[in-house]
């Protein structure tokens, strides 16, 4: 499956080199890549009704969060060969992006034998890797509106446009059994460790153990913004007294701005509540150390 716009055309380039390489196996493969999420999910469910049994992706994280709405709690095995811009949850997974594999090796992973993770559920819908609140979302929005880079790079650059936007809200969490109260400017609640292309947000977030990470950015002034992305790639960040750090089964999100998004996609309004589904998805994986 595909999202023959994902990458700038890139992901459209390898799905042919994919399914080259799938009936050079004698495969039995049914390609979906239509123009529209619509038409695209309906493809999907045709194929899932017709007993497909496993979803390859071709593609980034919107798309793998289409595909798990309707794979979640289902024997239907997910695989992915990461194509967008993000790619979040495949890195996450130890899946390397196609620049430094060879199609057959890309095939290879998403064939693999699969593995049962959790997954993020809401009132909305399911998440694979983050769900977020603040100005990670305004910054989102951004770099979904900007046609260049097709890369990773995007976010950096959607990062600064969006900086002028930058404040913190009053939001209040009921973690499992217990209610807290923070001034967040970014909150993140992690399945995986990244998002943002890489950004590790939640550095501990295990797809295996039952929990959800739940991290609380505080105020910030824009230097301060920068200054705290440049420290999360060697996890300096967690020792920010800024920065709230939390283990649960479940949130309930109260207050702040009003949109939830996950996977780099919209999904929908708080008060909402987020639990860790364990076990939920079966899908391939690279190494997942």
């Amino acid at each position: 499956m595909v999202n023959p716009s994902a990458g700038k055309g890139h992901a459209a380039t390898l799905f042919a080199e994919v399914l080259a390489e799938c009936q050079r196996r004698d495969l039995d493969v049914t390609p979906l890549g239509e123009d529209s999420v619509e038409d695209n999910e309906r493809a999907l469910l045709a194929a899932l009704a017709s007993g497909a049994d496993r979803i390859v992706v071709v593609g980034g994280d919107g798309l793998v969060n289409l595909v798990v709405q309707h794979v979640a709690q289902t024997n239907v095995a997910l695989g992915i060969i990461p194509a967008g811009t993000g790619n979040d949850f495949a890195r996450a997974l130890g899946i390397r992006n196609s620049a430094s594999r060879g199609v057959a090796q890309l095939v290879d992973t998403a064939l693999g034998d699969p593995v049962r993770l959790d997954l993020l559920r809401s009132p909305h819908g399911w998440a694979a890797s983050v769900i977020t609140q603040g100005f990670s979302v305004t910054t989102n929005r951004v770099a979904n509106r900007l046609p260049w880079p097709p890369d990773g790079r995007r976010y950096v650059l959607a990062t600064a446009l969006a900086l002028p936007a930058l404040r913190s809200a009053s939001i209040e969490l009921q973690l499992d059994d217990a209610t807290i109260e923070v001034e967040s400017t970014i909150l993140a609640i992690g399945n995986t460790r990244y998002f943002g292309s890489g950004t590790a947000i939640c550095p501990d977030a295990d797809p295996t153990d039952g929990l959800l990470d739940v991290v609380s950015i505080g105020p910030l002034s824009r230097r301060e913004l920068v200054t705290f992305y440049d420290s999360v790639p060697d996890r300096s960040f967690l020792e920010n007294p800024k920065v709230q750090v939390h283990r649960a089964q479940s949130v309930q999100i109260s207050g702040g701005s009003t949109d939830l998004w996950a996977d780099g996609e919209p999904l929908g309004p708080t008060p909402a509540t987020v639990s860790c589904i364990a076990g939920a998805l079966q899908a391939a994986v690279g190494d997942l150390g």
